[in-house]
C-alpha cells in the first residue's frame, strides 16, 4: 500500500487520522453511508441536516442506509454508461 495518505484503496481513501480522506461511490447503494459518515463527522444529527435540505427525516435515512431511489439508480447507470466515477470528499476552498 501506498503512504500518500489521500490516495483512494478500495473504494476509500485514508488520512493519517485513519478517517476516510473520500469514498469513491461504486453504485447507488453507497452513496447513502458515504453521507451518513461525513454527517456524523460534522456532528450534524439526522435531523438537523433532513431539515436544512427540507426533506423529511425519514427518507435521508432512506439514503444514509444504502435504500436508494430510481433517480438515483439512474445517476448511477449513467455514469457507469459514460465511464465516470461519483467520489464524495470534504470541499477544499
Amino acid at each position: 500500500m501506498s503512504s500518500n495518505a489521500d490516495e483512494v484503496v478500495a473504494g476509500r481513501g485514508e488520512n493519517v487520522s485513519g478517517q476516510s480522506a473520500e469514498f469513491v461511490v461504486l453504485n447507488e447503494a453507497m452513496f447513502g453511508p458515504a453521507i451518513q459518515e461525513f454527517r456524523h463527522r460534522s456532528a450534524t444529527s439526522q435531523a438537523d441536516l433532513a431539515e436544512r435540505l427540507d426533506l423529511h427525516r425519514s427518507y435521508l435515512s432512506a439514503l444514509e442506509n444504502g435504500r436508494s431511489n430510481a433517480a438515483m439508480r439512474a445517476i448511477m447507470r449513467a455514469c457507469r454508461e459514460l465511464g465516470l466515477e461519483v467520489v464524495v470528499r470534504p470541499k477544499t476552498l
